[in-house]
């Protein structure tokens, strides 16, 4: 059994998939708690039912400021 949660697992997943690598500890949990509030959004929004998916994509490991900021806002 394995002592990791499983938003740790896909945020193992996302990080293999999209190739990041961060290059303190201090960075990976601040990336692994941005990512594990947007897994639980998705999770939430999916669980409704109602026929709409969210998915973990790239951006699944920014801020909503960074996202703003990527987007051009």
């Amino acid at each position: 059994m394995s002592d990791i949660s499983e938003q740790e697992r896909a945020f193992q997943l996302f990080l293999n998939k999209y190739g990041r690598n961060f290059g303190t500890k201090e960075e990976y949990i601040f990336r692994l708690e941005i990512f594990t509030k947007n897994y639980d959004i998705i999770k939430n929004f999916n669980s409704n039912g109602e026929g709409q998916v969210l998915a973990v994509n790239k951006f699944a490991d920014m801020t909503e400021v960074e996202f703003k900021r990527y987007l051009g806002y």
